[in-house]
């Protein structure tokens, strides 16, 4: 097995550096969840995208030496993956939109609990599933940066796995 940051043989990333980005950093598994963070910078654009719409979730694994791996899914499968964006360089009191698209995984409906700091959302939960992969809200910025957190509760390899991660001012 690879510890450089590669693939092992089952396709996983083995890089420590995959769980030194998580916060809690630690032991992994199903039960641990594990926060992934994502650094939206609004500073010079109004329109960021991570990964690409091609259906395909590889593309938010591969941003070598940008974020963490861990933002290919969401929900509990080798790890326990839940999402902070960090959103920075925003105009307080302009209007954004988050789109996120899921992919199949190994159930078809996954629940997600959303929660904003330093922002107002119009969302507090959501569900990613085959009839409705892409999910659109719309988040206020209150200040110049703020957060957006996305929590799952499941603990035994429930997962949907993510083709891109969009968010735009508007």
């Amino acid at each position: 097995m690879e510890r450089n940051g590669e693939r092992d043989k089952a396709g996983y990333y083995t890089s420590p550096a995959l769980f030194a980005g998580a916060d809690p950093a630690g032991p992994i598994g199903m039960d641990k969840p594990m926060l992934f963070k994502a650094v939206f910078d609004f500073t010079d654009t109004d329109d960021i995208m991570i990964g690409e719409m091609n259906d395909s979730s590889s593309d938010l694994q591969d941003i070598a030496g940008h974020m963490p791996t861990g933002l290919q899914f969401i929900g509990s499968s080798y790890y326990n993956a839940n999402h902070c964006y960090e959103l920075t360089g925003l105009i307080p009191g302009a209007e954004y939109e988050v789109e996120m698209k899921s992919l199949p995984g190994t159930v078809k409906e996954l629940q997600v609990d959303i929660s904003y700091e330093k922002m107002e959302g119009e969302m507090d939960s959501a569900v990613f599933s085959d009839e409705q992969p892409v999910l659109k809200f719309q988040v206020k910025a209150l200040e110049r940066q703020g957060k957006i957190l996305i929590r799952h509760s499941y603990l035994n390899g429930e997962y949907r796995g993510l083709d891109y991660i969009r968010i735009k001012r508007l």
